[in-house]
């Protein structure tokens, strides 16, 4: 099975040894740095300008994580609602952030 839009998390350029990380590779060190073990995913809506993703857990001591990405190649404003409070932060472009509450 081929696909021409699957890819690794690092590209390695073979003739200088150069590392490219892609962008699951950063989703995956945001992942393992902020999201604690036994987290449960939780819903993730968002009604930003398309190329904004979200994905949100929560933890066993009621810690949050929302993982946001801009995929676009312009600036997008996010916000960050959870039980009645709100967080507003602009995603710079081809950028990921994460917030912890």
């Amino acid at each position: 099975m081929s696909s021409t839009n699957c890819r690794g998390l690092v590209t390695v350029d073979q003739s200088s040894s150069a590392l490219t990380h892609h962008a699951k590779y950063c989703l995956l060190v945001h992942i393992g740095r902020y999201v604690i073990p036994a987290a449960a995913r939780i819903g993730s809506t968002y009604s930003n300008p398309a190329g904004v993703y979200s994905i949100a857990f929560r933890g066993p001591d009621g810690t949050h994580v929302a993982l946001l990405y801009n995929a676009g190649s312009s600036s997008q404003p996010v916000t960050i609602l959870c039980n009645g409070m709100a967080a507003q932060v602009r995603l710079p472009p081809a950028s990921m952030a994460t917030a912890r509450w």
